[in-house]
């Protein structure tokens, strides 16, 4: 039986170990193609290195270093195409009202949902629910 290719690239940055284990596993079970990265400064020489297209970053806002929102204009610079969803688990408003945004703690079925509207570009925003921490 054939593998099928992954269904989208995401690069994730996020600074808590356990947080980016258990996302990522949930993406790569999910079968996206996952490049991790444990801050912001990881993810962007992860983005510089990777040939492929990135469709999409998922990353922490506040990370020691670099953070999201910093990584974000970097990786945008020379990825235009390349999608972003914010994450965390501080009580912080979106980054700007149309950069989609997920609360932590959320669900797993939160994020996945919200990963595949950001995706699909349905997404404007998200709220989550109590899962996974961070």
């Amino acid at each position: 039986m054939p593998v099928e290719p992954p269904r989208s690239n995401i690069l994730l940055a996020e600074d808590d170990n356990a947080v980016r284990r258990l996302v990522s596993r949930v993406l790569l079970e999910s079968g996206y193609r996952v490049l991790a990265a444990p801050d912001g400064h990881w993810a962007l020489r992860l983005s510089d290195e990777y040939r492929g297209p990135l469709h999409l970053l998922l990353t922490d806002v506040q990370m020691p270093g670099l953070d999201g929102l910093q990584l974000w204009e970097r990786v945008k610079g020379s990825r235009p195409e390349t999608k972003v969803l914010f994450m965390s688990g501080r009580a912080l408003p979106a980054p700007e009202p149309e950069v989609p945004f997920l609360p932590k703690p959320f669900r797993v079925e939160d994020l996945l949902r919200t990963v595949g509207e950001v995706l699909d570009g349905a997404c404007h925003a998200s709220t989550g629910s109590a899962g996974l921490a961070g």
